[in-house]
C-alpha cells in the first residue's frame, strides 16, 4: 500500500520558476524520475532527461511523522540520487540533513549549482552552494592547472625543438652512414681486388697477423677486465679501510665506555662498602639501642627518635643504593647491547674481509693464469716473428741467387754478342749481294740489342722493386726461363748464320734462298716486335703488381710495428698491474695484521666484559644479601618496636597506678593519721601485684 502525503500539491518546472515571484508555500525540489514515481499522471509528458522540477507542498507543516520519515528515506535512497530536498530551519524535516545532490544535466554541463529555498514567509531567494573558501580553493586549483598547462606547453615546445634537432642529426647521421657505407663498399671492393691479386704467402701472413690482432684484442679485453677488477678491488679495499677505521673508532669508544663502566663499578663497590659499613654501624646502633632499652627505660623517647632517624637515613641509603643498582643494571644492559652491536659489526667486517680475501685470491689466480697465457702468447708471437724473419731471409737469399743467375745469363749474352760481332765482321767480307743482307741483319741485331738493353734496365728496376718478396723469385725464374729460351733461339740463329756463312763460299747461287731466309728473318723480327709489345704489357702488369705488393708489404710492416708497440705497451701495463697487485698484497697483509690486532683487542674486551659481568653478579649477590639482611633487620626492628610498645604500655599502667597511689596517699593524708600505716601496706601489696603482672 502506497503511503499518502498530506498537503502535496502541483509540480512546477525548475526553468518556469521566476525568482521574483513570492510563494507563500513550502517546496520540495524533485527530479523528473522522482516526480514520475510519486505523480505519474502529472509527469507522463515530461522527458526523462529534463531538468529538475519543483513540487510545491501547500501545507508542508501538516505532514505526518511517518510521511516525513518515508520522504526523507526515499529522497536519500541511491535510486533517487538525482533529487534534492530544500527545507527551512523551522520545519520538522530539517533535522534529517538530507544531502544536496545535483541533477544529471547540471553535472554533465557543469552549470552553476543553485538551490531554491522557500522560507516560512514564502519569499524565494538564490544562494551559491559554494562558500568563499571553496571558491578560493577552486580558483587556486584552476590557476595551478593553468600553470601546469603552460609548463606542459613549454615542455612540449622544447621537446618539439629537440625533436627537430634530433631529426636533423638523424638525417646527417643517415647521410654520413650512407657515405660511410659507400666508402666501405669501395674499400671492400678494392680490398677484394687486392685479396684476389695477393699471393698465397701474403694471404697466410695476413691470416697470421689477423690471428695476432685477435689475440691482442683478447688481451686488451682481458686487460680491461683486469683493470675493472683492480678498480673494484681497490674500491673494496677502500671500503674495508673505511670500515676498519670506523671499527677502530668504535673500539676506542667501547674502550672509553668500558673505562666508564669500570669507574662506575668501582664507585658501586665503594658505595656497597660504605653501605656495609653503615649496616655494621646500624647493627652496633641496634645493639646499643637494645642495651639502652634494657638499661634505661626513661630514655625511651630519645632513643626511639634517634633510631627512627637512623632508620630513615638507612632506608634513604638503601633506596639510593637500589637506584644506583638499577642504574648500573641499565648501564650494563646498554653495554651488553653495545657489545652485541660490536660483535655483529666485527662479524660483518670479518665476513666482508673474508669475501674480499676470496676475491683477492680469485684475482690472483686469474692474474697468474692471464700472465701465463700472455707469456705463452708472447713466446708464440716471438717464435712466429722469428719464422717470418727466417722466411724473409730465405727470400732474400733466393733473390740473390736469381740475381747471380741473371748476371751469368748477362755474361753469356755478352759472349754471344761478341761472337755475333765476329761473325758480322767475317760476313762483311762477303760479296756485294751478301752485304745488303748483312746490313739488314745488323740493323735487326742492333734493334734487338736496344730491346735487350731496355729490357735489362727494366729488369734491374724490377729486381730493386721486388726485393724481400717471394713473388719476385717466381717472376724472375720465369724471366730466367724466358731469357734461356731467347738464348737458345739466339744460339740457333748463330748456328744458322754460321751454316749460311759456310754455305756462302760454295753456294753463291743460293743467294735467293738466303734472301728468302732474310724475308723469314723479317717476319721473325715482326713476330719479335709483337712479342716485345706483349712483353711490355706484361712488364707493366708486373710493375703494377709489384707496386701493390710493395704497398701491402709496407702496410704489413707498419701493422707489425704497431702490434709490437701494442705488445710493448701491454707488457708495460702488465708490469704496472703487477706492481699494483704487489701493493695491494702489501696493504692486504697490513689489513690482516690490523685485523688480528683487532681480534686480540676484541678478545681482551670480551674478557674484560666477562670479568665485569662476574663482578656485577657478585655485586648483585651482595646486594641481594644486603636486601635479605635488611629485611631481617626490618623484622627485628618490628619485633623491637612491638616489645617497645609493650613496655610503653606497661609504663603507662605503672604511671596510672602511681597516680592512683598518689591519690590514695593524698586521701589517706586527709584522713586520720591513725590508719596511715594500714593504707600504705595495702598500697604496697597492690604495687607488688602490679609489678608481678
Amino acid at each position: 500500500m502506497k503511503p499518502t502525503f498530506q498537503g502535496f500539491g502541483r509540480i512546477i518546472r525548475f526553468e518556469d520558476l521566476d525568482s521574483r515571484q513570492v510563494w507563500k508555500k513550502q517546496a520540495v525540489c524533485l527530479s523528473k524520475s522522482m516526480a514520475a514515481k510519486f505523480f505519474p499522471s502529472s509527469s507522463q509528458a515530461l522527458h526523462p532527461l529534463s531538468s529538475a522540477y519543483l513540487f510545491l507542498i501547500d501545507n508542508l507543516d501538516s505532514l505526518s511523522s511517518a510521511s516525513s520519515h518515508f520522504l526523507a528515506n526515499t529522497l536519500s535512497f541511491p535510486l533517487f540520487s538525482s533529487c534534492s530536498l530544500f527545507l527551512t530551519d523551522t520545519h520538522p524535516l530539517s533535522p534529517f540533513h538530507l544531502p544536496l545532490i545535483l541533477t544529471p544535466r547540471q553535472l554533465r554541463q557543469g552549470q552553476e549549482r543553485t538551490q531554491i529555498v522557500f522560507s516560512g514567509c514564502g519569499s524565494v531567494r538564490t544562494n551559491n552552494l559554494f562558500t568563499d573558501e571553496r571558491v578560493r580553493t577552486l580558483s587556486q586549483k584552476v590557476s595551478a592547472l593553468r600553470d601546469k598547462v603552460f609548463e606542459l606547453e613549454r615542455k612540449n615546445a622544447l621537446l618539439s625543438h629537440e625533436k627537430g634537432i634530433v631529426e636533423k642529426q638523424l638525417e646527417e647521421t643517415t647521410k654520413a652512414a650512407q657515405a660511410y657505407s659507400s666508402q666501405k663498399e669501395e674499400v671492400e671492393s678494392s680490398l677484394q681486388k687486392f685479396k684476389d691479386t695477393a699471393q698465397a704467402s701474403q694471404a697466410e701472413l695476413e691470416e697470421q697477423i689477423k690471428a695476432k690482432v685477435e689475440e691482442l684484442k683478447v688481451l686488451e679485453t682481458q686487460k680491461a677486465e683486469i683493470d675493472a677488477r683492480a678498480t673494484s678491488l681497490e674500491s673494496n679495499l677502500h671500503a674495508v679501510t673505511v670500515e676498519k677505521e670506523e671499527l677502530e673508532a668504535d673500539v676506542m669508544a667501547k674502550k672509553s665506555e668500558l673505562e666508564l663502566v669500570k669507574g662506575q663499578n668501582d664507585e658501586l663497590r665503594s658505595k656497597v662498602s660504605s653501605a656495609e659499613e653503615k649496616h655494621s654501624m646500624s647493627e652496633d646502633e641496634i645493639k646499643k639501642l637494645k642495651m639502652e632499652l634494657d638499661a634505661l627505660a626513661e630514655a625511651k623517647e630519645a632513643a626511639a627518635k634517634a633510631f627512627d632517624d637512623e632508620k630513615t637515613e638507612l632506608m634513604k641509603q638503601l633506596e639510593d643504593l637500589k637506584r644506583k643498582v638499577e642504574q648500573i643494571q641499565a648501564s650494563k644492559d646498554t653495554v651488553d647491547d653495545e657489545n652485541e652491536k660490536l660483535r655483529s659489526e666485527v662479524t660483518s667486517v670479518e665476513q666482508k674481509y673474508s669475501l674480499s680475501e676470496a676475491e683477492v685470491q680469485r684475482l690472483k689466480k686469474e692474474l697468474d693464469a692471464l700472465m701465463e697465457v700472455k707469456e705463452a702468447d708472447a713466446m708464440a708471437f716471438d717464435a712466429e716473428k722469428a719464422n717470418i724473419m727466417k722466411e724473409l731471409e730465405d727470400h732474400k737469399s733466393k733473390i740473390k741467387e736469381v740475381q747471380t743467375n741473371m748476371d751469368l745469363v748477362e755474361g753469356e749474352n755478352g759472349k754471344l754478342r761478341l761472337e755475333l760481332l765476329n761473325l758480322e765482321e767475317k760476313h762483311s767480307l762477303f760479296e756485294a749481294g751478301v752485304k745488303r743482307l748483312h746490313m739488314e741483319f745488323g740493323a735487326v741485331v742492333k734493334e734487338k740489342e736496344a730491346i735487350e738493353k731496355e729490357f735489362e734496365a727494366k729488369k734491374v728496376e724490377l729486381m730493386k722493386e721486388l726485393e724481400d718478396l717471394k713473388k719476385m723469385v717466381d717472376e724472375m725464374q720465369a724471366d730466367k726461363d724466358m731469357l734461356k729460351g731467347e738464348n737458345d733461339k739466339l744460339r740457333s740463329d748463330i748456328v744458322t748464320t754460321e751454316q749460311k756463312y759456310v754455305m756462302s763460299d760454295a753456294e753463291v747461287k743460293r743467294l735467293q734462298m738466303e734472301l728468302s731466309a732474310l724475308a723469314d728473318t723479317e717476319t721473325n723480327a715482326k713476330a719479335f716486335d709483337a712479342e716485345k709489345a706483349k712483353l711490355m704489357e706484361e712488364l707493366e702488369e708486373l710493375r703494377r703488381k709489384v707496386d701493390e705488393v710493395q704497398a701491402s708489404k709496407e702496410a704489413v710492416e707498419k701493422a707489425g710495428h704497431d702490434k709490437d708497440a701494442q705488445a710493448n705497451k701491454l707488457r708495460k701495463e702488465l708490469e704496472d698491474f703487477r706492481i699494483s697487485m704487489s701493493q695491494l698484497q702489501a696493504s692486504y697483509d697490513e689489513l690482516e695484521m690490523k685485523r688480528s690486532h683487532l681480534d686480540d683487542e676484541k678478545n681482551l674486551f670480551q674478557k674484560a666484559l666477562e670479568t665485569g659481568k662476574a663482578e656485577e653478579t657478585k655485586l648483585k649477590s651482595k646486594v641481594e644479601m644486603l636486601e635479605s639482611y635488611n629485611t631481617e633487620k626490618d623484622a627485628e626492628i618490628g619485633r623491637l618496636n612491638v616489645a617497645l610498645e609493650e613496655k610503653n604500655g606497661q609504663i603507662d599502667v605503672l604511671s596510672n597506678d602511681i597516680e592512683q597511689l598518689r591519690l590514695v596517699v593524698a586521701e589517706v593524708q586527709r584522713k586520720k593519721k591513725s590508719d596511715v600505716w594500714g593504707n600504705l601496706s595495702s598500697a604496697k601489696t597492690r604495687l607488688s601485684s602490679c609489678i608481678t603482672k
